[in-house]
């Protein structure tokens, strides 16, 4: 294993770094940084780390926002690589390919800093990546072969999917041809939306055995809150900056019969223009963990909530006044704990 200092990040691209990796022809678990300057490149003879297993490069993108980034064929030719991880949560920077990307057929993970956008192959049928569980953010844009992959059965095995749509792209067709193509995905437990112009009520759009769902920065509404609600092997449910059907007194009913029947862990962040919350009777029948953070404009929390024998914490960050005041009256039953901050 070698690890630079996270604060401390060498320059690739000159001679010292083809020299470094030839000393370390060996390691398996590389850790570095990748600042954002033109001169800071992965240098050409990175392909001599065969016995890589699992690099981990930050590409830092403070003073660079948008910057894409150029994945080199060196990499792709490291052949034994398991994991790759180029960074976490930086939706600034879309990271790209070459059509080298399909040589790495023992590839599990692909974590990216950003959307990544995937290159086309030509014979689909001799290049599936059989291996492959986890994309951590694709694209899905005109530019991306995301959409056709994943209809032509590319990834069979895939367990965890991150879909990014840019609000600014007019490629909406695409995002109707990758909900008619996710139900092949039958090995999928956990997907992420990002910027999706809306999310479909049919059940049937999403693979069967998801488990973990989180939606980011998309368009919802009474309709789809019962679809998610009729999927049920769902567990975790993360709701964040989704925009809810405007009206004077906006509501979200997940109130289907026996709707989110395996639904464990519920979390609202940042919903601005939801004001009330109906929840039915029978629905959530497992809830464990409840977080709300920054929904500003909700007023209170259904009273059938507190019936609920499985709820174990409510956590509650920037109240209303109307909300705090609320949970401040609320009594709690033993074995249950109500986290205001």
């Amino acid at each position: 294993m070698l690890c630079f200092d996270r604060d401390c990040y060498y320059f690739f691209g000159s001679s010292k770094s083809k020299r470094l990796v030839k000393w370390f022809q060996l390691v398996r678990v590389l850790d570095l940084g990748l600042p954002s300057s033109c001169e800071s490149k992965i240098p050409t003879n990175f392909n001599m780390l065969v016995n890589l297993r699992y690099p981990r490069i930050d590409l830092q993108t403070s003073f660079y926002p948008g910057l894409v980034r150029v994945i080199p064929e060196s990499i792709c030719n490291l052949w034994n690589l398991e994991t790759l991880d180029l960074g976490r949560s930086r939706l600034t920077i879309s990271v790209t390919f070459s059509s080298g990307m399909w040589k790495l057929k023992r590839l599990r993970h692909l974590h990216t800093a950003g959307p990544v956008i995937l290159p086309k192959f030509q014979d689909v049928e001799s290049n599936i990546m059989w291996n492959l569980q986890t994309l951590s953010c694709v694209a899905v844009n005109k530019t991306s072969a995301a959409i056709s992959l994943i209809g032509k059965g590319a990834f069979p095995k895939l367990r965890r999917l991150g879909l990014y749509f840019h609000k600014d792209d007019k490629h909406k067709q695409g995002v109707g041809q990758v909900w008619g193509n996710l139900s092949n995905l039958n090995h999928l437990n956990a997907l992420k939306i990002y910027g999706f112009p809306d999310i479909p009520t049919s059940v049937n759009a999403f693979p069967s055995n998801l488990t973990k769902l989180a939606i980011s920065s998309t368009n919802s509404n009474n309709d789809v809150m019962r679809t998610l609600g009729s999927l049920t092997n769902l567990r975790i449910l993360k709701l964040r900056y989704c925009e809810f059907a405007k009206a004077s007194r906006s509501e979200l009913e997940p109130c289907c019969i026996n709707g989110f029947p395996q639904l464990e862990v519920f979390q609202m962040n940042s919903l601005e223009n939801l004001y009330r919350w109906e929840l039915g009777r029978d629905v959530m029948p497992c809830l464990r963990h409840l977080v709300i953070g920054w929904c500003n404009r909700l007023t209170a929390l259904p009273n059938v909530l507190w019936s609920l024998t499985s709820l174990r914490e409510v956590h509650v960050t920037g109240p209303s006044a109307s909300l705090k005041m609320q949970l401040q009256s609320q009594p709690m039953r033993d074995g249950c704990n109500l986290i205001i901050s």
